[in-house]
């Protein structure tokens, strides 16, 4: 096996760190633990090593030259192509095995020597990309010294070329292989947890090595919320593993492939003394264990606002930033040319420095996802890359291409969405509302990271009572959809969302009224979506049937009424957003109003979606809408009621039931093809019935300041209660069952590896990073560039506090950050900023 060591030398700068860590983590020894977020700066030489690629920038973070042909190091693909090759890329490493490769490793040493009887845990998340044929992919234990024939696999990850998942072993060189722990699917992290006893046996030297997948637990058998891998299997005798002299062990990575490329990802590796650390230190990226790839993005980026725009077209010369930051919007997509601060002559305006995100649409004529050149100063700030426009799903070749597509931009630009804008026509039948066998076969073979739905409902004078009925069948199909994930077994849920109506046209499509694109978004949003793609922003330059209904005249210099309108409408879906990216859709009933058909006649019930009742609900006992104006011959309209969850346990309180966490959005339906939100206003009425639970009130997070607030219900007698508000025209409310836990709002900045409370690892993280340029995942927290003795002490006035409550108190410094303080430079006792991103 060739490897690689790369020595583990502290800083003398950590001396202060080590003294908090010691004093706050005394439970447990930490031997080793690495996010990737390049916090310590010791995972590489200046100079890459023996060529095989790896070397650290000026801010300390891993870099390699792997890439296609000339670009990989010369022992990578060029005079040795057996070895592996890796990178540092995202916050993760990437193992990018060579075609018809051998073993190949890095290694990472550690300097703490174990005690005789010491138990370890080592915990990491992976992922694999990609299908492959013939893959080996693993992590392993060296001994101490020259390495060989001992050393052990603590995961082996193998490839049934017959499928399309992988699976974990465990195994050991010396030993041979164990009994397969059950496949596994692609894009999902997945943690493993392991334990490694020294001296278990009668005999010094005689190890054990127990390993689970996605634990709770430290246990000696199966738990019901992670699967045995192996159980304390004796690796007997024939190792140096003794106990004695472990000063020099290392960490290892290696990786083999033939006749294909996967990438494995891996991340937040943790060797330690302490099963809860290793576990806890395994959790990808805060809470993205078992998330898939999409909801990660969303959760990262947060709600999606992003018009589709036409002012990169090279005839258009202006850009209005002033209009452009005044809207609320989160993003641009340029439609389906490259981003135009590449061209010759950029359109004025427009911003050049990466603060704009952007998406594009990419035809499956630029082969294998090619950015083009002039973008590339640009893909920081590429969010998404959507393949054709209304792709045809019905074609075998058409699906092959996106998949091959999709793969090539998830390797080569992480964090970037990958998906397809589909006509509601190919998603649902339109006869029968069934949705249509061929999205079955797009979501297996393609693996899109979210389903995007192009969807325009306001035509002529109607919907008929403000009822847009094949909207909200499209809405529930695609939410359907989103939670059975890519093989409907609704194991890893991807995010949904729709391109609204924001054009007028020359057939019979005409300008939503201000009720009507609230109802577009918060319907949206109650039926679990998370990204808007308003069509159009600006007029399209090369189609004179399509109007833009935001501006008049060309480009974004004179906005409309509907400008504001939309402005608005982003401004209190943007105070909900960080939170409905971290819940997930549970369900989505709805109660039909009336319109005026020659007398009152109630709204249709739209096909798939369900008709809400008390047995929706463990505590609502009915709810009522009354129109409080003129509009629809003051007939009442629809009412729609989202249910919800947490998207992953961090972001609840931990030990709570789940009927704790139950969220629920309430949306007037009511909307008018002229209204106006408050001409459409309807006033709701919830009766409850608490029963035992103790709740006597509501939680509800305001869409004007975006903070969570106290809903005072009137007593009626025993547990029943009754709540009685008014709500805009088309306009939605997020509410929680006070149950005292929190409500899951965006997480506290300072927590940088999103573990769920800000403690000595985000400030190891912090102090690591002192003096550097920083980011807001390593540790600058005002904005200021370097992180420096303000950011450090926006951390400390955090120190403690769980991230998931807005309203939540700060509480008091503990006794070793007070010894931190004489480590540290004055100015620390700044004012925290705000955790949320809310819109004024």
């Amino acid at each position: 096996m060739n490897k690689l060591i790369l020595s583990h030398s502290f800083l003398a700068s950590a001396l202060c760190l080590a003294i908090v860590l010691t004093a706050s983590r005394s439970h447990a020894d930490v031997i080793l633990s690495e996010s990737f977020s390049y916090s310590d700066g010791d995972l590489a030489h200046a100079v890459p090593i023996n060529d095989l690629g790896f070397s650290k920038d000026a801010n300390n973070k891993w870099t390699s030259g792997w890439g296609d042909s000339a670009d990989q190091p010369a022992s990578c693909g060029g005079a040795n192509p057996g070895l592996s090759c890796y990178q540092i890329s995202g916050g993760r490493v990437e193992s990018k095995p060579t075609i018809g490769g051998i073993n190949g490793g890095v290694e990472r040493t550690f300097t703490t020597d174990l005690a005789a009887g010491t138990t370890a845990y080592f915990g990491f998340d992976i992922q694999r990309a990609a299908a492959g044929a013939g893959v080996l992919f693993g992590m392993y234990l060296d001994e101490p010294g020259a390495g060989g024939a001992t050393n052990i696999d603590l995961l082996g990850v193998g490839q049934n070329p017959a499928v399309s998942d992988f699976t974990f072993y465990a195994n050991m060189i010396s030993g041979g292989q164990l009994a397969p722990a059950g496949s596994l699917s692609d894009g999902v992290f997945h943690r493993v947890v392991a334990k490694l006893e020294f001296d278990a046996g009668a005999t010094s030297g005689d190890e054990k090595l127990t390993i689970w997948l996605n634990p709770a637990a430290d246990a000696e058998t199966a738990n019901p919320n992670g699967d045995l891998i192996h159980n304390t299997q004796d690796l007997g005798t024939n190792n140096s593993l003794n106990g004695l002299n472990n000063n020099g062990m290392a960490l290892g990575i290696m990786g083999r492939d033939v006749f294909a490329e996967p990438v494995f990802y891996l991340d937040n590796i943790n060797l330690t003394t302490d099963f809860a650390s290793a576990q806890s230190g395994a959790l990808h990226n805060g809470g993205f264990l078992n998330l898939s790839y999409g909801h990660q993005q969303m959760v990262t980026n947060g709600l999606q606002l992003e018009p589709v725009v036409d002012f990169g077209y090279p005839s258009t010369t202006t850009f209005d930033p002033v209009n452009w930051s005044d809207s609320n919007f989160t993003g641009v997509d340029f439609l389906d040319r490259p981003h135009p601060g590449g061209q010759v002559t950029p359109p004025a305006g427009l911003p050049l420095d990466n603060s704009l995100p952007w998406s594009r649409l990419m035809p499956l004529a630029q082969v294998a996802g090619n950015i083009q050149p002039e973008e590339i100063p640009f893909l920081p700030s590429l969010r998404r890359l959507w393949l054709e426009d209304e792709a045809n799903i019905v074609s075998s070749s058409v699906l092959d291409a996106m998949r091959v597509q999709r793969d090539f931009i998830h390797i080569n630009y992480p964090g970037v969405l990958v998906h397809t804008n589909l006509a509601s026509t190919q998603i649902v039948n339109m006869g029968t509302g069934a949705v249509e066998p061929s999205m079955v076969s797009y979501l297996s073979t393609v693996k899109p990271d979210a389903i995007i739905v192009n969807q325009y409902p306001y035509l002529g004078a109607g919907p008929d009572g403000g009822s847009p009925t094949w909207m909200y069948t499209v809405f529930e199909r695609v939410r359907q959809l989103g939670l059975g994930g890519h093989d409907g077994s609704g194991d890893s849920p991807i995010p949904t969302g729709v391109q609204a109506q924001a054009f007028t046209d020359t057939t019979n499509t005409r300008a939503p009224s201000e009720s009507e694109i609230r109802q577009q978004h918060f319907a949206a949003w109650a039926f679990g979506m998370t990204t808007s793609k308003p069509y159009i922003y600006d007029d399209l330059v090369n189609n004179t049937s399509v109007t833009s209904t935001m501006f008049t005249g060309s480009g974004t210099g004179s906005p409309t009424v509907t400008f504001d309108h939309f402005k608005e409408t982003n401004r209190q879906s943007l105070n909900l957003g960080d939170t409905l990216v971290r819940l997930i859709s549970t369900d989505a009933r709805m109660i039909m109003g009336e319109h005026d058909d020659g007398g009152t006649v109630a709204n249709t019930l739209p096909t798939a979606v369900t008709a809400w009742d008390s047995a929706a609900d463990p505590y609502i006992t009915s709810i009522s809408a009354t129109n409080l104006g003129s509009l629809n011959n003051s007939l009442r309209g629809d009412v729609i009621v989202g249910y919800f969850e947490p998207l992953s346990p961090i972001y609840t309180d931990a030990g709570t039931a789940d009927d704790d966490d139950i969220y629920f959005m309430i949306v007037n339906g009511l909307s008018d093809s002229t209204g106006l939100a408050s001409a459409t206003q309807q006033e709701i009425t919830i009766n409850f019935d608490f029963l035992s639970s103790g709740i006597t009130g509501l939680q509800r997070l305001s869409r004007n300041t975006g903070l969570v607030e106290d809903v005072m219900l009137t007593p009626m007698g025993g547990s029943t209660y009754e709540y009685v508000w008014t709500l805009d025209g088309g306009t939605g409310d997020l509410f929680k069952f006070d149950t005292g836990s929190s409500f899951v709002t965006s997480p506290n900045p300072a927590d940088f590896n999103m573990d769920g409370v800000v403690d000595s690892l985000d400030l190891g993280i912090l102090l690591g990073n002192f003096g550097t340029t920083g980011t807001p995942e390593t540790g600058e927290l005002n904005g200021t560039a370097p992180v420096d003795s303000l950011d450090l002490g926006i951390l400390l006035g955090s120190f403690g506090a769980s991230p998931l409550a807005a309203t939540a108190a700060v509480p008091e410094p503990t006794s070793a950050l007070l010894l931190l303080l004489g480590c540290t430079a004055i100015g620390l006792f700044n004012r925290p900023r705000n955790w949320q991103n809310k819109v004024a």
